[in-house]
């Protein structure tokens, strides 16, 4: 028998404690319950978090700390900001394909609203650092919030989306993106 590392011990706690956050909701979830589903011993789970609260803000820190990791990693090529942006779109259309959305991040936040200020801060910073450097920022910062309604959209409601139309307005948010300066892409 192999002896695991921490960083993948981490990554299985909280991969469990949202999976468990999403089934049964985040006051309902225990250590002892994530624990089991992680096949980790309560003390193991307790070396990497030693509350229930610092494991729920994990799950929002590493949601958004895997959002900069892939952005980094899809735009490491990106020349300029637009095509930051476009890999942004990327990135938020894989993920709104993916068939098991991120909903334990809205769980933990739910627990506690303060769990919410790396989700403001990367927000913040995509917002000034990417799009607000395109072109048009005020168009820029349209399709990177309609990104963000798109994806609050299948984090609350995993049924509501039409796969068709939402491609026609990822179509469209890249079209906003390469827009030259307050001109606007006729959406149809």
């Amino acid at each position: 028998m192999t002896k695991q590392r921490p960083p993948e011990t981490r990554a299985r706690i909280l991969a469990a404690a949202e999976a468990l956050s999403c089934e049964m909701g985040p006051t309902h979830v225990s250590i002892e319950a994530v624990a089991a589903r992680a096949g980790v011993s309560k003390g193991g789970l307790l070396y990497h978090f030693p509350t229930k609260h610092d494991l729920l803000r994990a799950i929002v820190a590493e949601h958004v700390e895997g959002m900069r990791r892939a952005l980094q990693g899809d735009a490491a090529s990106a020349v300029s900001p637009v095509e930051t942006a476009r890999a942004y779109l990327r990135i938020i259309r894989a993920k709104l394909d993916h068939a098991n959305p991120p909903v334990g991040l809205f769980a933990a936040i739910a627990e506690d609203p303060e769990f919410i200020a790396p989700l403001r801060d990367f927000r913040q910073s995509m917002l000034r650092d990417v799009f607000g450097r395109c072109p048009d920022p005020a168009l820029a910062a349209v399709a990177y919030l309609a990104c963000e309604g798109l994806l609050h959209i299948r984090l609350t409601d995993p049924q509501a989306h039409d796969p068709v139309e939402r491609e026609r307005v990822f179509v469209a948010l890249d079209q906003l993106l390469a827009a030259p300066a307050s001109v606007a892409p006729e959406v149809g």
